[in-house]
């Protein structure tokens, strides 16, 4: 079996679903990481009868002549599920020994519009499997909301079919809905991460501003700055790795498989970013992010003074020499 793509949520379910089925059925999970590994653990399943679910994380790290000779053994006990990180290139798939029988891919959309399709379908099966209906209006309306990342909505309708049990009804409605989500429609890290690509001093004081502003009454922004996926410090940690696979050569296409993201964003955001801070530049800015979380942990007086200095001396400072010039 080949479970692979770049959607996570998905691929990462339908392996711990490959898990628990194995176990059910009184098979021995064995993780493998080479050819040797999964014939070692092939010819052990055989010789003792034994059943076994051999699990390779990296298409990449498996020939496909190993592949070709495990669906060739005769009564063969052990089940091989090969699982593959990011984009899955239907043209050109990694593992064709696998039948398309038992290919399971999740590529996350490229566009906005078709992200949005998907994340509306997918609310629907979540709520259909919890024997419980919502209505498009309200899928619409939650998805607008907290955006069309999956495993968070997977979160969200798990946290409102819980409650829908506990109060005995099974129509999932907006005010159910409300009783457990926490609107952030207000908090709006994209100026802040932007401004912050852009090395922009001046529209990143203006940004930090406004969303210290707009959290006043709900708490410190700080951790969002900090821990949000997709916000400033996550970002600056992707440029990182964007602008070290550039200085080795990488393509956007690999980046795009190393990163698990879509094409157009790694050309669109990351790459841009990479590139204007530079490596060096960009290692100071997340080491500089990580001591602004040690503020907090150490009850620094102003953490949140601590961060804001930090991004404006990074943003000040020098600009890099170009990627692959250093």
């Amino acid at each position: 079996m080949f479970i692979g793509g770049s959607e996570d949520y998905l691929v990462v379910r339908e392996v711990g679903r490959a898990r628990a089925a194995a176990r059910t059925f009184g098979r021995r999970v064995v993780r493998a990481s080479s050819a040797g590994e999964v014939r070692d653990a092939a010819d052990e399943a055989d010789t003792f009868g034994q059943p076994v679910l051999l699990l390779v994380e990296g298409a990449a790290t498996l020939p496909v002549a190993v592949v070709e000779e495990f669906a060739a053994r005769a009564d063969n006990a052990a089940t091989l599920v090969v699982v593959h990180e990011g984009e899955v290139n239907p043209d050109k798939f990694p593992c064709p020994p696998v039948l398309p029988l038992y290919r399971l891919v999740f590529n996350r959309p490229s566009s906005r519009k078709d992200r949005e399709k998907a994340a509306q379908k997918f609310v629907g099966e979540e709520v259909a499997r919890a024997k419980m209906t919502v209505s498009e209006q309200v899928v619409e309306a939650l998805i607008s909301l907290v955006g069309d990342d999956l495993g968070t909505l997977a979160q969200e309708v798990l946290k409102a079919t819980t409650l829908a049990r506990a109060r005995g009804v099974t129509t999932l409605d907006a005010k159910l809905f409300g009783s457990v989500l926490r609107p952030a429609a207000d908090v709006d890290l994209r100026p802040v991460t932007a401004a912050l690509a852009a090395r922009d001093a001046v529209g990143l004081t203006k940004s930090l501003h406004r969303l210290r502003t707009a959290s006043e009454g709900s708490g410190d922004p700080l951790m969002l700055v900090l821990k949000a996926k997709g916000g400033p410090a996550d970002q600056a940690l992707a440029w990182l790795q964007v602008a070290h696979l550039l200085d080795n050569g990488a393509t956007v296409e690999e980046i795009a498989s190393r990163l698990s993201a879509p094409k157009w964003a790694v050309e669109k955001d990351l790459v841009p970013a990479a590139k204007r801070w530079g490596a060096t530049a960009l290692s100071r800015l997340v080491a500089d992010l990580a001591r602004a979380e040690g503020a907090v942990l150490r009850g620094a007086p102003s953490p949140w003074n601590v961060l804001v200095a930090s991004l404006l001396l990074a943003c000040a400072s020098a600009n890099p020499l170009p990627v692959g010039v250093r």
